[in-house]
């Protein structure tokens, strides 16, 4: 009769380490040695495979763990991940600096990145110490009376293993150098790039140096015994490909002195021993033993095991054991003093995204802070951004609708400062504002007093244009944006129609991406326009492509007037249409809509309640030609500087409206 199991190890959880197939390859190796590091728990059960597609995986466990790599398992549908049941964990061994995801979809539910360096806000991304297993029954090193420089690794490009004979050439008149080259199974399954890298070690090679090189395959103890008889481990890699690189975690586990490049491969060691040329290998074999037993100390099989417990219990599948040592992670490297990320979403047919567009191209002048800009449209991409960039200030070219995924637990994590830009507000809110989810924020309205301050006031920004175009002669009324029930057009038309006998409506009305995708909206409006004319000679032009921000200029230029004329209930901010009608030196009417508010006072009045278009085209350019003077790229960017300077506390100033005064 079969043992029944006891009751307590019924509901162990159950788990199935997923890992690639076979193969002379470290990634399979990889996967090897975090299975033996968590497969022996009394809190859960762990099961082994090796799978390459979704159908071949079995059901029924509360968690799936995959040692998940782009290349191993080309075959895994990723997407149908999430049709398992339970959690769905991946260990991530390719990592770039600050970014877990740059080889792994963003499929899983938790992701175990085998980097003690990484640090994001992200809940999902969990930094992992190397589980290096003490080795067992090492000879002891033999001194043989002269330097064995030993290195080993695939024959990918980038390991640079002449230079590491080169090296040795160059400080010392004797040594031998060990090279352990195997045949990769995925990356030189003949050999053939494994030759030319011995071929280029021996052109290195000068009287005194011994070079020495083997092929066979190693497991990872015939390694780490290969490891500990070489005076000194040396990788002196130079690539830019994501991940830490394996080959060390054998040369730690040996203990002999260790010594590698500034390549960021090797970030997660260069906190305890510097890197090459600046430590020669002189100085890491006098120094190195005891850096390379403080990692050993940091990095072993059971701070790697209770990682990976503490991973569970933070997503539900194991209570919580209580408080328990911390595991040493490495900090992460402080932010970069005066970079700035500026984040804007993506799609291009909208309002907002194209003043974001607008600020942070003038903000890239600066020359005293260094902007980056990127556009994001979730969290990953948020954290991969700031991870790569590690900026002092973050700038957010925010909408409720545009930034749906961002809220303030999205940033917590984020060692930086935080602005936001605020698009869609009424005036009596901001007095509301606080620094719940941003740090400070900044209003494009133009206004001179302070509100709050919570709250910075920067000037509209006119846009640059160099074009030429000018106006027939037929007068020409123009106007542009999403065809919204409460933006005017039909008003314009109606007007137009009103005081002219022979006249053309121009309008220029792209799709909205997030309101109007399939142009609905935008079709009845120009319904509505056309039932407005009532006069033969007055003609009305529709443009629906989305126009890049040069020939939406060139558009508006080629109009006798541009006007805007929104629902005066419309009160959501203030528009940025006028910026660029402000642009090209024609004149403008608006009406006394909130949302132009900045307008009204401008003498004499371009508002259609006070003047007629008839009078506002006779008065021309000159009723805006202050605003184009104050409204321009320079001063907008001294602004955002000034306000820059007191958030990362460059200044001091009670508020932040003494920096801009």
């Amino acid at each position: 009769m079969a043992q029944l199991p006891s009751p307590a190890a019924a509901h162990l959880p159950r788990g199935l380490f997923i890992n690639s197939p076979a193969g002379q390859c470290s990634i399979y190796e990889s996967g090897r040695m975090f299975y033996a590091a968590i497969a022996d728990s009394d809190r859960y059960s762990l099961d082994y495979a090796e799978h390459a597609r979704i159908e071949e995986i079995p059901r029924g466990y509360d968690f799936y763990a995959f040692n998940y790599h782009l290349f191993t398992m080309q075959r895994l549908d990723t997407r149908r991940v999430r049709d398992l049941p339970g959690l769905k964990l991946t260990f991530v061994l390719e990592v770039a600096p600050g970014d877990p995801f740059i080889l792994c979809p963003d499929h899983f539910d938790a992701y175990c990145v085998v980097d003690p360096t990484i640090q994001l806000g992200d809940p999902r991304v969990h930094a992992f110490p190397r589980p290096l297993a003490a080795a067992k029954d090492l000879p002891a090193y033999e001194d043989q009376g002269l330097p064995i420089i030993g290195s080993f690794g695939f024959a990918t490009p980038g390991k640079n293993f002449h230079r590491i004979v080169r090296a040795a050439a160059k400080e010392f008149d004797r040594a031998i150098v060990r090279l352990h080259v195997p045949i990769a199974s995925h990356a030189d399954p003949k050999g053939e790039r494994a030759q030319e890298m011995i071929d280029g070690c021996r052109a290195e090679l000068r009287p005194g140096i011994e070079l020495q090189v083997s092929h066979d395959y190693l497991g990872d103890e015939e390694l780490v015994a290969w490891c500990a008889q070489n005076t000194l481990n040396c990788f002196f890699y130079e690539r830019k490909i994501p991940g830490l690189a394996a080959t060390v975690d054998q040369a730690v586990m040996a203990g002999r002195p260790l010594l590698v490049s500034d390549c960021a491969t090797f970030r997660h060691i260069h906190p305890y021993l510097g890197s090459y040329p600046q430590v020669s290998m002189r100085e890491a074999i006098r120094d190195g033993e005891q850096a390379v037993q403080a990692m050993q100390l940091d990095w072993n099989v059971a701070a790697f095991s209770q990682r990976f417990q503490s991973v569970l219990e933070k997503h539900g599948v194991l209570e919580s054991a209580g408080e328990r040592e911390e595991v040493k992670l490495l900090e992460p490297p402080p932010p970069r003093e005066g970079v700035l990320l500026f984040l804007n979403h993506s799609a291009e047919n909208c309002g907002i995204q194209q003043y974001g567009a607008a600020i942070a191209a003038v903000l890239e002048g600066s020359e005293r802070y260094e902007l980056q800009y990127r556009e994001v449209d979730d969290v990953s991409e948020y954290y991969r951004a700031c991870g790569e960039l590690r900026p002092e200030l973050i700038i957010y070219n925010y909408g409720v609708a545009t930034m749906s995924w961002l809220n303030s637990s999205v940033i917590h994590g984020v060692a930086a400062r935080h602005l936001g830009i605020l698009h869609e507000f009424r005036e009596e809110h901001l007095s509301g504002l606080c620094g719940d989810l941003f740090d400070h924020w900044v209003v494009g309205d133009a206004r001179a007093e302070p509100i709050n301050p919570h709250v910075s006031h920067s000037s509209r920004m006119i846009p640059e244009f160099a074009g030429s175009a000018i106006a027939g002669d037929i007068p020409s009324f123009g106007s542009f944006g999403f065809g919204f029930e409460d933006k005017g057009f039909e008003r314009l038309v109606a007007q137009v129609n009103a005081e002219f006998d022979t006249a053309v409506v121009r309008l220029h009305m792209p799709r909205s991406h997030f309101s109007d995708p399939r142009g609905e909206r935008a079709r009845a409006c120009i319904e509505r326009c056309k039932k407005e004319i009532t006069k033969p000679g007055i003609s009305l032009e529709v443009s629906e492509e989305f126009l890049p921000l040069q020939r939406l200029l060139e558009f508006l230029a080629s109009n006798s007037l541009n006007a805007f004329f929104y629902d005066r209930a419309k009160n959501i901010g203030i528009s940025s249409c006028p910026d660029l009608a402000l642009a090209v030196d024609r004149p403008m009417a608006v009406n006394r809509c909130p949302m132009f508010r900045h307008l009204h006072r401008i003498e004499p009045s371009i508002c259609i309640e006070d003047r007629s278009l008839r009078e506002i085209l006779a008065s021309g350019v000159e009723p805006l030609a202050e605003l184009r003077r104050s409204w321009r790229a320079g001063r907008v960017r001294e602004e955002y500087e000034g306000i820059f300077d007191r958030l990362l506390g460059r200044v001091s100033a009670s508020s932040l409206e003494e920096v801009l005064s």
